[in-house]
């Protein structure tokens, strides 16, 4: 989706960062223990950390990224990332071949941005993210509250009227929720690449076919067992999953990541694999994971959306 002719280079940048064309010298080393600035320092970039206030007071950090703190860039280019995600996932594959690095010395003043209640954004104004009141949100929200303030914040601080924006997984759930709720938003970007987007979700095959397959049968309820409060937080699980799974078998080092994203394992990197699993995950809330399996329930698509009955299960 791109709402403006996007520059061709910008393009290329994007489209060559994909994995398959890896040059066999580049290596991975990023130490689960490093923080998304650790990581961007270390790969030879400078870094800064910004935090914005959204409207129902979260607060979101972001990560910006500059090779040259003194060089004018005259374009802004905003990265959200994946479910379950944080800033750290867009920089695991290093200097040379990650998105962000390649964006910034192509000229680009990048922004990562986190997702509230991951492990960058779990602040909030009037409560604790140790309270049931904060993990009250969806990618819904994500959308509406968090992305304006983001855009905003960014503006101001670059001083650029349009920005640029690449959303995976549910970042691109996020941007669509807020084009479609308020498009006047499309002025105010200059293009808009989705990746991997979660939008419709009634086809989904994997685990989340299985929990909607479930939600259908049993109701709301039946999802108690997710939880209320944060979804696989950053804690104990990623490091236990390593420590048990990548012992040099490389099937069985990939076998966590693609129970969670039904991919195929032709896809994955053995050693890249062992990093993600350091930095993953970052936390959501359960409510979010429940959203998208309420999603898969229903086909709206514009020939399913005729076909869409009132239900009485309590959605969202």
């Amino acid at each position: 989706m791109v709402t403006k002719k996007a520059p061709v280079e910008y393009m290329k940048i994007v489209a060559n960062s994909t994995w398959p064309d890896k040059p066999d010298n580049i290596t991975f080393d990023t130490q689960p223990e490093f923080s998304a600035e650790h990581l961007i320092i270390a790969h030879g970039f400078k870094s800064e950390s910004h935090t914005v206030l959204t409207g129902d007071g979260y607060m979101i950090t972001m990560h910006r990224i500059m090779r040259d703190l003194d060089k004018r860039y005259d374009r802004a280019v905003i990265l959200y990332h994946g479910i379950l995600g944080s800033s750290e996932d867009w920089l695991l594959l290093g200097e040379k071949r990650a998105l962000p690095y390649l964006l910034s010395d192509g000229g680009y003043d990048v922004w990562l941005l986190n997702a509230r209640g991951n492990k960058y954004s779990k602040i909030h104004t009037g409560t604790s993210s140790e309270r049931l009141e904060f993990w009250d949100f969806s990618w819904h929200e994500m959308g509406i509250y968090d992305l304006p303030a983001a855009f905003k914040y960014i503006s101001e601080i670059t001083n650029k009227a349009e920005l640029n924006f690449i959303g995976h997984s549910i970042g691109a759930t996020a941007l669509l929720v807020l084009l479609s709720t308020a498009p006047e938003y499309n002025k105010v970007l200059r293009s808009g690449i989705l990746l991997a987007p979660l939008a419709f979700m009634y086809h989904a095959k994997g685990p989340i076919r299985l929990l909607a397959n479930f939600y259908s049968t049993n109701g709301h309820s039946s999802l108690n067992f997710l939880g209320q409060t944060e979804f696989m937080n950053s804690g104990p699980f990623p490091e236990q999953i390593v420590k048990r799974y990548c012992k040099g078998d490389t099937k069985s080092c990939e076998n966590p990541m693609l129970l969670l994203v039904n991919g195929g394992s032709h896809l994955f990197e053995p050693k890249l694999m062992e990093d993600v699993l350091a930095h993953t995950p970052g936390g959501t809330s359960a409510k979010t994971v429940i959203h998208y399996v309420q999603l898969a329930t229903h086909d709206i698509s514009e020939k399913g959306s005729k076909r869409c009955v009132a239900t009485e299960k309590g959605l969202y």
